[in-house]
């Protein structure tokens, strides 16, 4: 498959942009809804991971490892938050 050489990709700094304001928004709002409305912080916060803050066209396992463990560290964070909204 080609790609067309005209059609935009989006900017890595958007990218980056939007996770963090999906990771904050997600904390803010897991903290603020603590136990009882930890879902929509969950929801966000999880969301973030769909924009990859390092290069996406990288594939993980050659990644450096600090970025490695920065995305598993979130993952984590989700599991967490997940687990603590099924045992409220």
């Amino acid at each position: 498959m080609t790609r067309n050489q005209h059609t935009p990709e989006a900017l890595p700094y958007l990218q980056r942009i939007a996770y963090t304001l999906f990771t904050i928004g997600g904390l803010i709002l897991s903290l603020r809804g603590w136990p009882h409305h930890i879902s929509d912080g969950l929801a966000m916060f999880g969301i973030a991971l769909a924009f990859d803050l390092f290069n996406s066209a990288q594939a993980f396992g050659k990644r450096p490892r600090w970025q490695q463990a920065w995305l598993l560290v979130h993952v984590a964070g989700v599991f967490a938050m997940l687990i603590a909204g099924f045992l409220k």
